[in-house]
């Protein structure tokens, strides 16, 4: 058997190839491999399936090589201005994999409004979970007594779930979170927790066949068993896997979506654009200095700086690790990994 070199090969991240993970020496990623070739057959399967666009090329996530830019929601336009509020789902064709967040523009139910009140207590007051289980029944309570006493026309009934995750789906807050399963000791990424088949999963990592380093056999954790409510049949019995640790990521294009679609979102990345500081005056930002004004990235030093065109976003990477009980005798170590929009502007006091 011959050995295929990762780095030839050409990832595809379109609908249907993005809810599919492949092996790679980091572990398992988010796509589907294929060789030059057989990206080619599936661009010609998908062209079949789809009607014809004239649409630009773009480069492979893997390669160097240009692939036709076949499906909306697998990459986004080069021009940012195009994506708007209205037409949304057909400029930039990210709707399907995320949805989209309520607008203060819309005219919302009475319902809707106290799960907003509830979410806003919740997410912004740290209201605790157990007094939003208590406060939620008096504000259905509330609500109705209003609608009822201002002689209005009679409203459909309603009412506001006392559970804060369901009031979280209903407002589409609650982003797409993919939960990997992470080696304890080497941190190879086993695939999604949803795709354990077996009783006892063990480490994957350098089982290739011509992989010469000795594979690594590591428990990666284990099964835990509920029953359904008001029963004790065993055939009832769900089943669920808990890994021994977690790799939690979201997908950049499920948050890249949303975050384009807040209201005013556009204006305000312009708005930055554009601002200077006076001559003189110190600088209270990274984005006014001259080297990032000035900087160019992998481009020709002749072209245009990287910010000086309008629509490019920047982001700066963040790394914080942690014990999750501070000082305390207990570990449990935590760590985000996160980008930062460096287009947004400087939060005022």
């Amino acid at each position: 058997m011959t050995t295929r070199r990762y780095s030839s090969m050409c990832i595809c991240m379109c609908q249907h190839c993005s809810t599919e993970t492949h092996s790679s020496a980091e572990g398992y990623r988010q796509g589907v491999s294929f060789t030059p070739f057989q990206y080619k057959q599936n661009i010609k399967k998908l062209k079949s399936t789809i009607a014809p666009k004239s649409l630009p090329n773009i480069p492979t996530s893997a390669s160097g090589s240009e692939c036709p830019q076949i499906l909306l929601d697998q990459i986004f336009p080069a021009d940012y201005s195009q994506f708007t509020q209205s037409a949304f789902s057909t400029s930039a064709g990210l709707n399907s994999t995320a949805q989209k967040p309520y607008s203060g523009s819309q005219n919302l139910p009475p319902q809707d409004l106290g799960m907003i009140i509830s979410a806003i207590l919740s997410l912004r007051y740290n209201i605790p979970h157990r007094a939003s289980c208590i406060l939620n029944p008096s504000l259905n309570l509330l609500i109705k007594s209003s609608i009822s006493s201002s002689g209005g026309p009679p409203t459909p009934a309603f009412h506001i779930p006392q559970d804060l995750s369901t009031i979280f789906e209903h407002l589409q807050l609650e982003p797409v979170i993919q939960n990997y399963i992470c080696c304890p000791q080497c941190f190879f990424l086993n695939g999604l927790t949803e795709s354990v088949t077996t009783d006892k999963p063990h480490c994957q990592c350098h089982n290739d066949p011509n992989d010469h380093d000795p594979p690594c056999t590591q428990s990666l954790g284990k099964f835990i068993y509920s029953f359904e409510p008001q029963t004790q049949i065993t055939t009832n019995m769900k089943q669920r896997f808990i890994p021994t640790k977690h790799f939690i990521y979201q997908p950049f294009k499920n948050w890249l979506s949303r975050f384009l679609q807040k209201a005013g979102i556009m204006e305000i990345l312009h708005q930055d654009q554009q601002s200077q500081t006076p001559k003189g005056s110190p600088k209270c930002d990274i984005w006014y200095v001259l080297v990032w004004r000035c900087f160019t990235g992998t481009r020709n030093i002749h072209k245009p700086p990287f910010m000086s065109i309008s629509d490019e976003l920047a982001f700066s990477t963040y790394v914080d690790w942690f014990n999750a009980y501070g000082k305390s005798t207990q570990l449990a170590s935590i760590g985000p990994i996160m980008l930062i929009c460096l287009n947004l502007p400087q939060v005022k006091d």
